[in-house]
């Protein structure tokens, strides 16, 4: 699937979102720090079960399994959604297949601006109270960006650079008392690319991205009693940075090579409030 086609879908806006247009790709129930759908249930298996590979790079949760990295819809230029009967040298999955390409320049510069939000008042107020935990009581979100691309050098070297911090906070109350409370989660995605065609026979690419997450004030929303918010302030910290390298060569009519580099980091802390 093609930013083309992808860019005109009502899905939310991170490549999570795309991977349920395919066929036996359903919603898990799992969720990322803003509420967004994430790992989904291919062929019935569970979240954790699938491969995730960003640019080459295998992204996937070392620890929880799920996927490691996130991005924006601006960063993406092709996904590719592998659902059974994939070839030996895809593996590490009893579900599915979740392969990313990332955005490229060109011999032209093109770029975009782009800004989205929701007001809180957007949002309605809660009327039901659950025996236990806190209750959500709306959110404001921002999400704006830029993204370019273009040639350092004309057939020679090109460039894609992108940035897009997003902010949201959500507001609880508590179960007890109905006191207000709060957290808000911030991630600056961003993501770089060069291309550099050495001559005609070899071509190395080199990008990065990251997705660092965090969640600061009330945490862990819907769990425990919340008879005192200041029991459950914190920050919560995950995402981290990737960094791929690839060298396509072809060295005769009858033998091409392909040479590539991956290096995934990632963080999942918990931290208190002092």
């Amino acid at each position: 699937v093609s930013t083309e086609q992808f860019s005109n879908l009502p899905t939310q806006r991170t490549v999570q979102s795309l991977y349920t247009i395919a066929p036996t790709v359903a919603r898990s129930g799992l969720r990322d720090a803003s509420g967004r759908d994430r790992d989904p249930s291919v062929g019935g298996s569970s979240g954790p079960e699938n491969n995730y590979i960003l640019d080459g790079v295998n992204t996937t949760d070392p620890a929880f399994g799920g996927s490691g990295a996130n991005l924006p819809f601006e960063f993406v230029q092709e996904v590719e959604i592998k659902t059974g009967a994939y070839g030996a040298e895809y593996g590490k999955s009893t579900g599915g297949i979740f392969n990313v390409i990332t955005k490229s320049g060109g011999n032209e510069f093109h770029g975009d601006g782009f800004g989205y939000f929701t007001a809180k008042g957007f949002v309605r107020d809660t009327k039901q109270f659950p025996f236990t935990g806190s209750a959500p009581n709306g959110f404001s979100e921002i999400d704006a960006g830029v993204d370019v691309g273009g040639p350092i050098k004309k057939d020679k070297i090109w460039f894609f650079a992108a940035f897009n911090p997003q902010e949201r906070k959500n507001y609880f109350l508590t179960q007890t008392f109905h006191q207000n409370t709060e957290n808000k989660i911030t991630t600056p995605f961003y993501s770089g690319k060069v291309t550099w065609a050495i001559n005609p026979k070899h071509t190395f690419t080199f990008s990065t991205f990251g997705d660092f997450t965090k969640q600061e004030g009330f945490l862990f929303g819907g769990s425990g009693f919340g008879a005192d918010p200041a029991t459950f302030q914190g920050e919560i910290q995950t995402g981290g940075h990737n960094y791929a390298a690839r060298l396509n060569s072809t060295f005769s009519q009858t033998w091409i090579g392909e040479f590539a580099f991956g290096l995934h980091l990632q963080r999942s802390n918990v931290l208190p409030l002092s």
